[in-house]
């Protein structure tokens, strides 16, 4: 984990490293230690009279390495993965490589719109084996309202609930068949 301050951000990532034996952190796990580094920050301002820091945008991401296998074999395969892309046809149909940028405007309970889900899909080798991956970023960012902690911690778990819904939305039947995903 790693916690990264500087004048104007604040970040909190988490990796998983090869070999490593430390089990997936879930969501809210992760949720409650950024909130207790914020509350941190928070009194650190206070303390040295810097005032409240205003967050003015939040952001989740979840970046997803996908590697080949049963379904897809090689970069021009995108369309195997998401149900976003359509294979190509004609005159150049197999495409050698497919990559994706789009974004989906993020809406809550009352239909307001409250940021934007941008997702990247970009061709890629796994470093040990050379095989093709794909690596698919979900990032939902948009404004805390209001802009305290309880509007930051709304925009997280709305961004975190349109990622995980949007990952299962965006890639295949059969992909999800291969992973041994369940409803």
């Amino acid at each position: 984990m790693l916690l990264q301050l500087q004048r104007n951000w604040i970040a909190f990532n988490w990796k998983d490293a090869p070999g490593s034996t430390q089990p997936y952190p879930r969501w809210a796990a992760i949720e409650e230690r950024l909130l207790r580094y914020l509350r941190r920050l928070e009194e650190f301002c206070q303390r040295e009279g810097l005032g409240s820091p205003v967050p003015i945008q939040v952001e989740v991401s979840y970046i997803n390495s996908i590697g080949s296998g049963v379904q897809w074999h090689d970069h021009g395969d995108l369309h195997k993965v998401l149900t976003v892309v359509a294979p190509s046809q004609g005159l150049l149909a197999g495409a050698e490589t497919t990559q994706l940028a789009t974004a989906f405007r993020i809406r809550d309970e009352h239909d307001q719109v409250r940021g934007r889900l941008h997702v990247t899909a970009q061709p890629a080798f796994d470093v040990a084996t050379n095989r093709p991956v794909l690596v698919l970023t979900l990032t939902a960012r948009g404004a805390p309202h209001p802009a305290t902690e309880d509007g930051v911690l709304s925009f997280l778990r709305l961004g975190h609930e349109w990622i995980v819904k949007g990952f299962t939305s965006l890639t295949t039947e059969p992909m999800h068949q291969e992973w041994g995903r369940r409803a």
